[in-house]
């Protein structure tokens, strides 16, 4: 058969190619799409830095590259999972299938194989968006689950999100030179306390160091954000994207706990509150988290009464509002 793998330069897809590549004889294309969604990575050099590695020590293949349209991560916004009240983007995942199904046309392809693993349960975008592509005829792999036996149109996804491998359960089957080549952040070197690459990192680490596998982080996880064979544990009424008790937040705070570190938002508060003295204004009864977010909203009101809305700012505007009306409380 003619099969397209879409690929970036992370874990999923060099797992993927390499299973295939391995373990079938069929005629491989990679296919590669530079996204267009807000803050998506350039990974071109990743992917092609895998596929030159997979070429040489497995089997040669062919390669496509494919640019998506821009799109705003705001201009699909659905039910994390059908019938769950909130919401989560769609707009990458959208875009991605559509262009499954263009280039199986284009490539006349037998199948296509999908990267998702474990963590990808974790919403309904797979068994939502996936319909379009089992109408153009092309069989549906899933490596996470089988390199052999396609995914029929109609199994259950419950069902299969509880046999899915999860990343680093794929990233240690990898050889380690191929490995080397992927994606990944340095927790070293990162400054961004939000980093959610680093976040797992370390999580992964905190598990190997203690003699447990990837498997066994993966399984944690998924039991800790209610996906996988978890799923049915989800409260629809306030589940968010891989558990956690916010849409930013997200999985961080359990991440955070497994390695002894702060919550990302805890030391975001604790800098701000040190930026507010800095500024003059004194926060010593300002301690925690909680506690900011009450007096911003104090302070959001004086705004309100001089005629400024400040709770529909963002960033660095939203604070110098709030400072502003702190130092008119003060005065």
């Amino acid at each position: 058969m003619k099969i397209l793998i879409p690929a970036s330069g992370g874990v999923n897809s060099a797992y993927a190619l390499h299973q295939f590549l391995s373990n079938t004889d069929h005629e491989i294309v990679a296919l590669h799409f530079t996204e267009g969604y807000d803050g998506a990575p350039n990974e071109r050099a990743e992917f092609d830095a895998i596929c030159d590695w997979l070429s040489v020590n497995v089997r040669t293949f062919d390669r496509s590259y494919v640019t998506l349209p821009t799109i705003s991560n705001a201009d699909d916004m659905r039910p994390v999972r059908s019938g769950f009240t909130k919401n989560i983007t769609y707009a990458f995942a959208t875009a991605r299938y559509e262009n499954y199904v263009t280039q199986i046309a284009a490539h006349e392809a037998d199948a296509i194989v999908i990267g998702i693993s474990v963590e990808n349960t974790a919403t309904d975008r797979h068994p939502i968006l996936i319909g379009q592509v089992y109408d153009t005829g092309a069989a549906v792999y899933l490596p996470s689950i089988s390199v052999t036996e396609p995914v029929a149109a109609d199994a259950d996804f419950d069902t299969i999100a509880a046999q899915m491998s999860g990343r680093f359960e794929q990233l240690e089957a990898l050889p380690a030179e191929l490995r080397s080549l992927i994606t990944t952040c340095n927790v070293d070197t990162c400054t961004d306390i939000w980093c959610l690459r680093c976040a797992y990192q370390r999580g992964y680490d905190h598990y190997v160091s203690s003699g447990k596998t990837g498997r066994d982080f993966d399984l944690w996880c998924a039991e800790q954000g209610s996906y996988g064979q978890w799923r049915s544990e989800a409260d629809p009424t306030d589940y968010v994207w891989r558990g956690g008790c916010c849409d930013e937040c997200a999985p961080l705070n359990y991440l955070a706990d497994l390695v002894g570190r702060e919550w990302p938002s805890v030391i975001e508060s604790n800098n701000r509150i040190k930026w507010f003295n800095k500024n003059g204004i004194d926060m010593s009864e300002i301690k925690t988290e909680e506690q900011l977010g009450d007096f911003c909203g104090h302070m959001g009101l004086i705004n309100s009464n001089r005629g400024i809305n400040s709770d529909d700012m963002t960033g660095d505007e939203y604070w110098s509002a709030i400072l502003e009306a702190a130092k008119l409380k003060k005065d």
